[in-house]
Order: structure tokens, then sequence, then C-alpha cells
């Protein structure tokens, strides 16, 4: 019973070595970069298309700069991304009418601000332009 239990053990964890092996080896980039797809190739197929202007402030009042904005259907696959502007705006001018999530680079992401872990959810409404703020805390 006991190397039957160690058996079990031992092929539970070749098989989940085996899987990440695999997720990460097969799905990443060799640069190390996201798989970027403009808003362009988001919209092969669609017809119906709205847009998105993202926020990024730090506080209340102080925009972000510079901040890379991915929007998605998932992390790794087909996203559009911008860089914010002076006034923290990434504005995404033609995205298909559905339901994306905004996240970001960990890469590239700035070291003095609390890193947002969570995907915000957002829904490009056709013919409109869809708002979303989103607050970041600063390290002290």
């Amino acid at each position: 019973m006991k190397k039957f239990i160690l058996g079990l053990i031992t092929g539970i964890a070749i098989m989940l070595i085996a899987d990440f092996l695999f997720i990460g080896f097969f799905t990443s980039n060799k640069n190390n970069t996201p798989n970027i797809v403009s808003s362009q190739s988001l919209i092969e197929g669609a017809q119906k298309f709205g847009s998105l202007n993202v926020v990024i402030t730090a506080g209340k009042t102080a925009f972000v700069s510079g901040i890379e904005v991915d929007v998605g259907e998932y992390p790794g696959g087909k996203m559009a991304v911008e860089i914010t502007d002076k006034n923290g705006t990434a504005f995404f001018d033609k995205m298909p009418v559905g339901n994306f999530v905004i996240f970001f680079n960990d890469a590239t992401f700035p070291k003095n601000f609390e890193r947002v872990s969570s995907l915000i959810p957002v829904k490009i409404v056709e013919g409109q332009t869809t708002e979303q703020k989103i607050e970041l805390n600063e390290l002290k």
C-alpha cells in the first residue's frame, strides 16, 4: 500500500511538472513579450464596434503616464495594448462589441505602485465610448 501511494504521488508530480513545462514552453514567447495583437486583429470578423477610454490615476487627481494597459478576452490571448499619455489616458479607438478584461504587464508595471492583482471587466457597447477609471495606490 505504501508503494502504491508513493507511486501515485510520484505520477501526479510528474504530470504536474510536464503540464507546467508544456504550458510554459509552448504558450510563451521566446522574447518574453506579450502576445500583442492590435485592436485591428481583435476586430477581425466583428461587425459592431465601440471604443474604450481607460484613465489611470494615483489618488483621486494625479494622472499616471507611461503605463501599459492591456485589453483582451484573457491575459495571453488576443489583446490590444496602449500606453497612457500625460493625462493618464489609454484610448482604444475601435474595439469589437463584447466583454473584455483590462490587465497590466508585470514586466512593465511601475515598481512605485501597488500591483493591480485582479482582472478588471469591461463591456464594449456599440457606438459608445466606455469609460473606465483605475486608481493606483503608491507604495510607501
